[in-house]
C-alpha cells in the first residue's frame, strides 16, 4: 500500500501494536467510547506528525474535541479551556502552514530551524504564559492546579512550535506527556480504571514524541544536505 511505503518495520510495529494494546485495554476496562477513540486518534496523530504528515494534524482535530469532552468529565477545566480556546485554533493553523510548506516529492513538511531571537522570545513568552495560566486556572478551581498549568502551557508551546515546523515542538511534547501521564494516572489510582487508556496513550505519546524528535532531526539534516 502507498500509505505504508515510507514506514520502516519499527514504525509499523510501534503504531499497530499501540493501537491493538489500547483497544484491548479500553474494552477490558469498559472505557467510554470518547475515552477510547480519543486515545486511538491521539496515538495516530502523534505517529503521523512524527512522520511529518499533514494528515496527522487533521486527525488531531478529532482528538482535541474528544479530549475536551473527557477532560470536562474529570473536572480538568484547565485542559478544557486551553484545548478549546488555544489548542483548537493552533491545530487549524497547523493544517494551513503544513499544507503550504510541504516537500511534494516525499510528502513531508519542510522543517524550520529556530533562530537565537526565536529562542529569546520563546523563553519570555513561556514564563509569561505560566504566570497567567496558573492564576486563570486557579480562578476556575481546577483540579491538580500545578500539573494542569504545566500541562496546558507545554501543550500550547508544543503545538505552536510544530505549527512553525520546528522539531523543538517535540521537546515540549515530551514534557507535556510526562505531566499528562501523572494527570490521568491520578483517577486510575483512585479507582477509576475506565480512563486507563488515556494514561497509557500518554505513555505511548512519550515514546512516539521521543521518536519524533529523533526522526525530525534526521529529516532536518537530510533537507539541509539537499539545499547545500
Amino acid at each position: 500500500m502507498q500509505f505504508w511505503r515510507s514506514w520502516n518495520l519499527f514504525e509499523k510495529i510501534l503504531c499497530l501494536g499501540s493501537t491493538v494494546v489500547l483497544l484491548l485495554i479500553g474494552l477490558l476496562f469498559q472505557s467510554s467510547w470518547p475515552v477510547l477513540i480519543a486515545s486511538l486518534t491521539g496515538v495516530w496523530t502523534t505517529f503521523l506528525i512524527a512522520k511529518g504528515k499533514v494528515s496527522g494534524q487533521v486527525i488531531g482535530l478529532i482528538t482535541i474535541f474528544l479530549y475536551i469532552f473527557t477532560s470536562w468529565q474529570q473536572q480538568y477545566y484547565g485542559e478544557v479551556l486551553i484545548y478549546a480556546l488555544v489548542m483548537l485554533p493552533l491545530r487549524l493553523w497547523s493544517i494551513v502552514t503544513w499544507n503550504s510548506h510541504q516537500n511534494k516529492k516525499e510528502h513531508t513538511i519542510k522543517i524550520y530551524h529556530l533562530s537565537k531571537k526565536d529562542w529569546q522570545t520563546l523563553i519570555w513568552l513561556f514564563c509569561l504564559a505560566l504566570f497567567d495560566t496558573y492564576f486563570l486556572l486557579k480562578a476556575f478551581n481546577t483540579s491538580q492546579l500545578a500539573s494542569s498549568t504545566f500541562a496546558a502551557v507545554t501543550g500550547i508551546f508544543a503545538i505552536y512550535l510544530l505549527a512553525k515546523r520546528s522539531k523543538q515542538g517535540f521537546s515540549f511534547f515530551i514534557a507535556n506527556d510526562l505531566i499528562r501521564i501523572s494527570l490521568w494516572l491520578s483517577p486510575v489510582i483512585h479507582g477509576d480504571w475506565s480512563v486507563l487508556p488515556m494514561a497509557l496513550s500518554c505513555l505511548i505519546f512519550l515514546l512516539n514524541d521521543s521518536y519524533g524528535l529523533y526522526n525530525w532531526t534526521k529529516l532536518e539534516k537530510k533537507q539541509h544536505r539537499a539545499q547545500s
